[in-house]
């Protein structure tokens, strides 16, 4: 039996941006070994009692006044004078950078790292978030070790270009921090994430429109069609969000129970990933997301679900479901021109399911294996 396996999002994941050094140095360093770090200037890292909210602000001006005392090491007199302020400034950088990298990122986050000249991005997210071991691997890519002692395991998913970064986003090229929140631009950056994943109760789908030539309006009126006439209800609705801008995407969500309908779309686009009335798997831990695709294809039905987080996504019922299959099977039965329609606008505009960027861990939502 074929299995679609998508992705489960937490609400309380955030997303990171944090750079590799000085003009993304450490860049390598990062992607071989599968951590992020920051400079911790040998500062004491403050112990948070266990069931307890961290005094944020209190650790910060602990952070900050050891760090300025560093600063000021073997500085003259009159150097203090002239530079103190400027120092009591970059103590308070430094010392927020330390606290956002020791006790608010987490287990679950999701991390972007820009490349030197910030032409190429890595995704991926935190797997460990204390405890971790910097170690430098031997390969026969040269690259700059960081002198960090500190680090946060990351699971790299891909590399993206900076074409594919949100032009909201794009300001940060030019920032000066070390690690900055951009969780509220979460929406345009986990579909860069996966093609496929679930939020917030909602089912997301990033369909790739690799096409570079210019599209007439009737291609475009072609595609909303197929999207409207493939739905398994007249009455499901769905968010579309449509960037065909040689090249582009096509983004649908829509709440998980019209899930089918959704998958029936792309079914109809000929898209082979998506095989309508197949089981819907979740993956709930994304930690476990390294052990799930090196064993999918000897995934059967009954074993190591548990062990994976893996659960099987339910209709809101099962008249739902049935009713849903006899409109598929009424749908292949009358609409063949609509299909051929389909097939040639996902050719004219060379569509498909794939993830964004090169992937580093194949994006879990486009295999499928053979159960028992």
């Amino acid at each position: 039996m074929n299995k679609l396996v998508i992705p489960k999002i937490s609400e309380k994941s955030n997303f990171w941006m944090v750079r590799a050094g000085q003009a993304g140095k450490y860049y390598n360093d990062f992607r071989i070994n599968g951590y992020v770090g920051v400079d911790t200037f040998g500062i004491e890292k403050q112990e948070i009692p266990e069931n307890s909210k961290p005094d944020i602000k209190k650790i910060q001006e602990t952070y900050r006044d050891s760090i300025l005392e560093k600063l000021k090491k073997g500085l003259s007199e009159k150097e203090l004078s002239r530079r103190g302020n400027g120092l009591r400034i970059s103590a308070g950088r430094k010392a927020a950078t330390l606290v956002t990298f020791r006790h608010e990122m987490k287990n679950g986050d999701f991390i972007i790292t820009p490349a030197p000249r910030s032409q190429k991005y890595l995704l991926g997210f935190l797997t460990k978030s204390s405890d971790f071991s910097i170690s430098h691997k031997r390969t026969d890519e040269e690259y700059h070790h960081s002198p960090f002692s500190e680090g946060k395991e990351v699971v790299w998913l891909k590399i993206i270009d900076f074409y594919d970064i949100p032009s909201d986003l794009k300001y940060v090229r030019h920032g000066n921090g070390s690690i900055f929140n951009i969780s509220q631009f979460k929406d345009q950056l986990l579909p860069l994430y996966f093609s496929k994943y679930i939020y917030q109760d909602t089912l997301t789908v990033r369909l790739d429109v690799a096409s570079k030539a210019t599209h007439t309006s009737s291609e475009i009126y072609a595609l909303q069609t197929v999207f409207e006439e493939s739905k398994t209800d007249t009455s499901v609705d769905y968010i579309q969000k449509t960037k065909i801008a040689s090249p582009g995407f096509v983004i649908l969500t829509t709440v998980v129970y019209n899930a089918d309908s959704i998958l029936n779309i792309l079914h109809a686009l000929g898209i082979g990933t998506a095989i309508t009335g197949v089981p819907i798997y979740v993956l709930k831990n994304l930690d476990k997301i390294t052990n799930f695709v090196t064993t999918i294809r000897d995934w059967k039905r009954d074993q190591a679900k548990e062990d994976l987080e893996i659960e099987q996504l339910k209709l809101n019922n099962e008249a739902t479901k049935l009713d849903n299959q006899k409109k598929r099977e009424a749908l292949s039965k009358t609409n063949s021109s609509s299909e051929i329609s389909a097939e040639n606008v996902r050719e004219k505009l060379e569509i498909s399911d794939k993830t964004v960027g090169n992937p580093i861990v194949p994006d879990i939502s486009v295999f499928d294996s053979e159960g028992e």
